[in-house]
């Protein structure tokens, strides 16, 4: 891709990257997450996605984009195939990880945003895509060629603003996290399970905390649903977001104790993870400087770390550990899924990541 950004990339990538001890054994994974930052040369902010492999740290590379990427769709066909989207924007792209080189853009409809997700559907043939009609507020989800990309059409969210979407592991539904309106008077928040097949509205989820958004969303092997919240549009970014758990067949409830932690959930609850052998749910809280640890078997609080602006966290492909990205510089930590325990040998600085989640995939860097 022809761009100014490759003053940037090549400074990056001369840039030292510190790496204490020897990995285990079994493959932790690619790490993929968005970058933003100045260009050296031009001081132009500039954008990328990164890749970091976590078996050996010092193996990097960098696919420029026009944009920050927040989330992100890998193709179930082809596994180094993935689509990466912006949050509130016009930005979205297809990108290959093995190459790590830009593919092609994909473009929304005029009067639309892209609002930071998609999933593809278990056969991979088609793509389903969060995006917002900017006077309405509407939500809608686009349907795309899995392949062409070329789009379909499209239907409602039964929302507005939706954010998150993913497929439910046997692929007949998806659940939708739909933002809502400003508080105390626009639509309320809510989450929605839509039927791939038909289209239809199966389930719809509203918060008892009136003043909490519905932002990102996780689901269980077991089919438990884990929702992140922050505080609705119109309220100050201070007061407290939060974390709601669903069973299967159960109610949608926001955990409110103990209360020294949920109040110390300040702003955006953000990123989050599922250890499914320990049914153990991690969530970070930049403005907080917190992440917690819950259990999705009784909807306990089990522990918290203060890492200063945890933003981005996932699993390792071994299930060892959770990796989250956090401090100024972007350092990348780990806490072993065992002990629940800060792993600092590990511990790799300057991870050139700067947006909202990471992603782990299973392949190589070239």
């Amino acid at each position: 891709m022809n761009f100014s950004r490759r003053a940037l990339l090549a400074a990056l990538a001369s840039s030292p990257l510190v790496a204490h001890g020897a990995g285990i054994a079994q493959k932790k994974g690619v790490l993929v997450g968005g970058l933003k930052g100045a260009n050296p040369t031009t001081g132009a902010l500039e954008f990328a996605l990164t890749l970091l492999d976590l078996d050996a740290p010092s193996q990097r590379r960098y696919v420029g984009l026009s944009f920050l990427a927040h989330g992100f769709a890998l193709d179930p066909r082809n596994p180094h195939r993935a689509l990466v989207f912006e949050k509130r924007g016009p930005g979205a792209a297809e990108v290959d990880l093995r190459e790590a080189k830009f593919v092609r853009a994909l473009q929304t409809s005029a009067g639309r945003a892209f609002y930071g997700h998609g999933t593809f559907s278990k056969s991979g043939d088609v793509l389903f895509v969060a995006e917002t009609e900017l006077e309405t507020r509407q939500g809608l989800l686009s349907v795309w060629d899995g392949r062409t990309l070329a789009p379909l059409g499209q239907f409602p969210t039964y929302g507005e603003k939706p954010h998150d979407v993913l497929l439910s592991p046997d692929g007949r539904r998806l659940v939708v996290t739909n933002g809502g309106g400003a508080f105390p008077d626009g639509d309320a928040p809510c989450v929605t399970v839509i039927d791939v097949k038909s289209r239809k509205l199966l389930e719809k989820h509203v918060f008892t905390d009136p003043r909490i958004n519905a932002g990102h969303v996780k689901l269980s092997a077991r089919g438990d649903l884990v929702v992140a919240s922050a505080p609705r549009d119109g309220l100050p970014k201070t007061e407290h977001g939060a974390l709601s758990l669903k069973a299967p067949g159960g109610a949608l409830t926001t955990l409110s104790n103990p209360l020294e932690v949920t109040r110390a959930m300040t702003g955006e609850t953000l990123s989050l993870a599922i250890h499914e052998p320990t049914r153990r749910v991690m969530a970070t809280n930049p403005d907080g400087n917190l992440v917690t640890v819950w259990n999705l078997a009784d909807q306990s609080f089990v522990k918290s770390f203060s890492l200063p602006l945890a933003r981005g966290v996932m699993l390792t492909l071994d299930g060892a550990h959770f990796v989250v990205c956090h401090a100024a510089t972007a350092t990348v930590s780990f806490i072993s899924t065992k002990t629940l325990e800060l792993v600092p040998e590990l511990d790799i600085e300057k991870s050139f990541v700067a947006g909202s989640h990471l992603f782990a995939w299973n392949g190589a860097l070239r």
